[in-house]
């Protein structure tokens, strides 16, 4: 059985123009361990969504998969109060028509060895 590498975490949508989108994640755990990952998350609209699902179906690798995204930002922990979290926000220009943007959290560096994610 294949690791988990990508958890889909939404979708919301904008008006022709400008979109803000904030986020906030808190864990109490701490998520690296010794291994190498690349945390990323990755937003998508209705046709690289849609891309990136018949990939995932196919039997695709992360890497491919993401590469359908529209933005990306790699995520970086901060340790506060014994608390782990991760704050980011990006204006979205929509020059077209697009029904729904997708937010999906991936770590493809764990097809890259045999881990085994907290």
């Amino acid at each position: 059985m294949g690791l988990v590498t990508e958890q889909y975490l939404s979708k919301f949508s904008f008006s022709v123009g400008k979109g803000y989108v904030h986020s906030e994640f808190k864990s109490n755990a701490p998520y690296f361990d010794q291994f190498r990952h690349e945390l990323r998350i990755y937003l998508f609209n209705d046709v690289g969504f849609a891309l990136y699902n018949r990939l995932l179906k196919t039997g695709s690798l992360c890497r491919q998969r993401v590469r359908e995204a529209s933005w990306s930002t790699k995520i970086i922990l901060n340790k506060v109060d014994d608390k782990y979290e991760f704050r980011f926000g990006t204006d979205i220009d929509v020059v077209g028509r697009t029904h729904y943007w997708y937010a999906v959290v991936a770590d493809c560096m764990l097809e890259e060895y045999d881990a085994h994610p907290p």
